[in-house]
């Protein structure tokens, strides 16, 4: 039985973690902040995702509204200091673009200060909507959501299209963070390799950011043919990788029973 009080404990850490970091990247804005701050959000999301799927739970992703504005603003942010990123480790040399993601960040960071009382308010509203939504959670639900997340993601991964991976990577990623919530005697009984998962999420996460440079790269910088060629190379080694990683996943996925 996952108890109420134990979910609540959960999401009381999350609160807590998103309320730090916005003060804190409201007083130096600084990128690695802002990221932790989408990461809990995720984690939220994840929380909520795993709850409305169970029976007699009431949450649903209407929920996540309070904090969806804050989730979109801050990675409105990350993406533009993505980019800039991506431009300096590939030697990207387009100022134009370069001018435009720099003013993003530094206009919407400025904005995202200004709105942070908003957000703190929006946050601790989100709070009290799940204290009074979550309840408890029988064995036999929290395994057939885990079975059933399993099924989602080996049927992504087995597809032809690489389209599937982003999502497949999102559903491993929501795995690792509701396994951190159960008691260790629940999440032990559900068998995952959590290390091979970790492996794999990474490592789809590597060939996402490879086809995003890429699409950086053909969109907004013509004259760069060769740094393109360069990067769909690095793009289809790390498909590569991904493919091999992933085949017969579900046998990779779950530890052998001892016996």
């Amino acid at each position: 039985m996952l108890k109420k009080k134990r979910q609540l404990n959960y999401l009381n850490k999350r609160w807590a973690n998103m309320h730090h970091h916005l003060l804190v990247f409201s007083n130096n804005g600084g990128q690695e902040t802002i990221h932790k701050l989408r990461v809990e959000i995720k984690k939220v999301r994840a929380f909520t995702q795993f709850s409305h799927a169970l029976r007699g739970q009431q949450l649903s992703s209407a929920d996540l509204k309070k904090v969806k504005r804050i989730f979109k603003h801050a990675g409105m942010i990350r993406d533009a200091y993505t980019s800039l990123l991506t431009m300096k480790r590939y030697r990207i040399n387009n100022t134009v673009l370069r001018s435009e993601e720099a003013g993003i960040v530094k206009n919407e960071s400025g904005k995202f200060r200004a709105r942070s009382g908003n957000y703190d308010k929006r946050i601790s509203k989100a709070d009290k909507t799940f204290h009074r939504k979550v309840h408890a959670v029988k064995n036999n639900a929290i395994k057939h959501w885990f079975g059933t997340q399993l099924s989602f993601i080996t049927s992504a991964l087995e597809g032809a299209s690489a389209y599937h991976l982003h999502p497949a990577r999102k559903r491993i990623k929501a795995l690792l963070y509701i396994l951190a919530i159960l008691p260790e005697k629940m999440a032990t009984s559900l068998g995952l390799n959590t290390t091979y998962l970790n492996k794999l999420q990474d490592a789809i996460g590597k060939w996402h950011d490879h086809t995003t440079a890429t699409a950086l790269l053909i969109g907004k910088t013509p004259k760069g043919k060769s740094m393109v060629g360069k990067l769909q190379e690095e793009e289809h080694k790390t498909l590569r990788e991904v493919r091999e990683l992933s085949a017969d996943f579900l046998s990779k996925a779950l530890v052998p029973p001892k016996p």
